[in-house]
């Protein structure tokens, strides 16, 4: 994995107007990940969801350990998958309380 500090910003989470439908939909679909990731760390409602629900864990599971579905979203939407995953767990260790 290398450095994060020493890797290119990747573009951020909302599309731009001039991308295209389906990079639009995958950021948005990153967008709703991450939600659900911090909303299970903070213990709170998102999307109708219960805190304790699984589908909240399992998104928090799978942003923390850069896994399948976070990889899979990120690839679609150009983003680097790796670098959401640290920067989450950064937020998580400083700012997620």
């Amino acid at each position: 994995m290398g450095n994060p500090s020493m890797r290119e910003k990747p573009s951020p989470i909302f599309a731009d107007s001039t991308a295209g439908p389906d990079v639009r939909l995958w950021c948005a679909v990153l967008a709703s990940l991450l939600s659900d990731a911090r909303c299970y760390w903070q213990s709170t409602h998102g999307h109708g969801i219960a805190a304790d629900d699984y589908r909240l864990e399992q998104a928090f599971d799978d942003v923390m350990r850069c896994g399948p579905m976070l990889r899979h979203v990120c690839n679609n939407s150009g983003h680097d998958a790796a670098w959401i995953s640290e920067g989450f767990a950064r937020w998580c260790e400083r700012d997620g309380l």
